[in-house]
């Protein structure tokens, strides 16, 4: 499989805003400046338009053309609900709207957590969120990002479950959570195509700890991070990254380190390889 890309990116994002000069209505609704209703609260808009070339090749299918395409749409609201405690809420449109069967929420809502301040070091998450996975590859939006590595292009990013993050040091920040490690039944997702010994667990969970360090004032930093999750009863999936990044006023490099060891293929990359061959 063969794939050319042009790509023309229009990437924007803006707070709100009202225009009204062309409108039959002379005033706003309501004006921002006299409302306290905004004050903390952002609203942002991400996109990015392609316009992609393509060149497709796959057995005896054959596809050659090109077209405009909504590679990241998205809307993000933010904001604080009392002085410690933080709303974050992103529905990404160009994705598939059906209600999960596990986590009961559309697959296109990516974010859907609060964030409490319990004390000054120590902050709590719940609600749907994206999994403390390390790596610095990991810490870009997919509007930036047109392809990630095969392991985080297939896994499964913002997931429901209960965090906490300590800041133990200046310099060193410890995370935790606790996940689910599906959105979907298992007979939703995977259907009757099983193995004769494959078993639902009483709880499809995702465990992750993360460390975050910075030396040499701030020019190095490490994000690592270890997890265990599983998908099936007494099989799951271990992944750990070790993410390096050096950054100066005019230099930075990054490197990531990824080893997962799956005892199911969850992403189903085994089985595409299969099927292809």
């Amino acid at each position: 499989m063969e794939k050319l890309y042009v790509l023309v990116i229009f990437m924007f994002s803006f707070f709100l805003g009202f225009s009204q000069e062309n409108d039959s209505i002379s005033k706003p609704i309501f004006s921002i400046n006299d409302s306290k209703l905004f004050e903390n609260i952002t609203i942002g808009f991400d996109m990015r338009t392609e316009f992609q070339a393509y060149t497709f090749r796959g057995g005896d299918q054959y596809y050659n053309g090109v077209q405009f395409e909504n590679g990241f749409t998205a809307l993000r609201i933010s904001g604080k609900l009392h002085e410690r405690v933080d709303f974050t809420f992103r529905n990404r449109f160009n994705s598939t709207s059906e209600v999960q069967s596990l986590d009961r929420l559309s697959n296109d809502i990516q974010f859907a957590y609060l964030k409490v301040k319990a004390t000054e070091k120590l902050d709590l998450y719940i609600g749907k969120m994206f999994a403390f996975y390390g790596g610095y590859e990991y810490e870009f939006s997919p509007l930036y990002i047109l392809e990630f590595n095969d392991i985080y292009s297939n896994a499964l990013a913002f997931v429901t479950g209960a965090g906490l993050s300590y800041q133990a040091y200046d310099n060193h920040q410890l995370r935790f959570q606790v996940l689910n490690s599906r959105t979907l039944l298992y007979e939703d997702l995977y259907g009757d195509v099983v193995a004769e010994n494959i078993e639902e667990p009483i709880w499809p969970v995702n465990v992750v700890a993360n460390w975050r360090g910075k030396f040499f004032d701030g020019k190095f930093e490490t994000n690592y991070s270890a997890s265990y999750s599983n998908e099936v009863k007494n099989r799951g999936t271990y992944f750990f990254t070790l993410g390096h990044k050096y950054q100066t006023k005019d230099f930075t490099l990054m490197y990531d380190f990824q080893y997962s060891y799956e005892e199911i293929d969850t992403k189903g990359i085994v089985n595409s390889l299969l099927v292809e061959n």
